[in-house]
C-alpha cells in the first residue's frame, strides 16, 4: 500500500485555556504518518459547470493518545496539497482509520 504523510486538523468549539477561562474556536493540527488502505476518486455533476470531486481514500495510522481522545473532533486531513473533509473516523486501538470525502471548506467552521 501507498504511504501517507500529512496533517490532520481538529476543530474545537470551546476549550479551557486555564481553569475557569474558556476561549472559542480553535483548529489544532497534528502531523501523522500512515498508509492508504483504500485510494479512490469519484466525480459528480450536480447541475454545475464544474464537476465535484470526492475521494473515498482511507488512511490508517497509529494514533497517539491525543488523537484517540479527540478523534470525534477531526475535521480534515491534507492530501496532495489540499485539505479534505474527514467523513468518518474509526478508532481501532492502537490504530485509527480516517475516510476522506470532498474538499474541506475552511469557512464552514467559523
Amino acid at each position: 500500500m501507498a504511504r501517507y504523510y500529512g496533517i490532520i486538523g481538529f476543530y474545537f468549539d470551546e476549550y479551557e485555556v486555564r481553569p475557569g477561562v474558556w476561549e472559542k474556536k480553535e483548529i489544532v493540527e497534528r502531523t501523522v504518518y500512515g498508509e492508504f488502505i483504500r485510494n479512490t476518486k469519484r466525480t459528480e455533476n450536480q447541475g454545475q459547470s464544474n464537476d465535484s470531486i470526492t475521494i473515498n481514500n482511507q488512511i490508517k495510522f497509529i494514533a497517539e493518545p491525543y488523537v484517540m481522545e479527540n478523534f470525534q473532533k477531526i475535521k480534515y486531513a491534507t492530501y496532495m496539497g489540499s485539505k479534505w473533509a474527514v467523513i468518518s473516523a474509526e478508532p481501532l486501538y492502537p490504530n485509527i482509520i480516517l475516510t476522506l470525502g470532498g474538499l474541506y471548506n475552511d469557512k464552514q467552521s467559523t
